[in-house]
């Protein structure tokens, strides 16, 4: 007897995560930020900004210090990759302590532009995380895979007294309120 498997399993090393989104507010060009901090053998150490753009879209920038993966697949997102860029992505920082965040990171995006963020969570409201299975790919135009990403300790940024500073090419941008309430 023989036993078929329809579908190959990869494993992408996402150690830490950050989703920075501004629909409401687009930049000329973005309309989003995906933070992704790697860690695993085939990709090295080092972090992944995917740019959503308003066109649906996506441009992924690598940190030079990821291992150059060739013909890296992303249409799970939106209408797929839009340009895959190898870059320097500077003063990054996603921690977590005492149950608030830290989310930093700067880089020059493919026309030159400075994107800085900086958010500095300050609530004394307690949180608690939780386990999500995330919905990627909903949204896919084409998808050529189904992807499953479990994400741990999962949580929402708390806004009140946060501290938040989105600048690109020197504009302002202000991010997106949840769409619906929170407890």
């Amino acid at each position: 007897m023989k036993t078929i498997i329809p579908f190959e399993i990869n494993h992408v090393p996402v150690k830490k995560l950050a989703i920075i989104n501004f629909e409401k507010n687009p930049d000329k060009v973005y309309r989003g930020f995906e933070l992704q901090y790697l860690d695993g053998e085939r990709y090295g150490k080092g972090y992944r900004i995917i740019a959503y753009r308003i066109d649906e879209y996506v441009d992924v920038y690598d940190d030079k210090s990821l291992n150059e993966i060739k013909n890296e697949k992303f249409d799970v997102a939106g209408k797929g990759i839009c340009e895959h860029i190898r870059t320097d992505i500077h003063n990054v920082v996603i921690h977590a302590e005492d149950k608030k965040v830290n989310i930093s990171f700067e880089f020059n995006d493919k026309s030159d532009r400075k994107v800085q963020i900086f958010i500095k969570e300050q609530s004394d409201k307690n949180t608690k995380g939780i386990d999500l299975l995330a919905p990627v790919g909903e949204s896919s135009s084409n998808p050529g895979y189904f992807p499953v990403f479990f994400l741990y300790d999962f949580d929402f940024i708390r806004k009140a007294k946060t501290i938040i500073e989105i600048m690109i090419d020197n504009n302002e941008i202000k991010i997106d309120n949840f769409p619906f309430p929170m407890p």
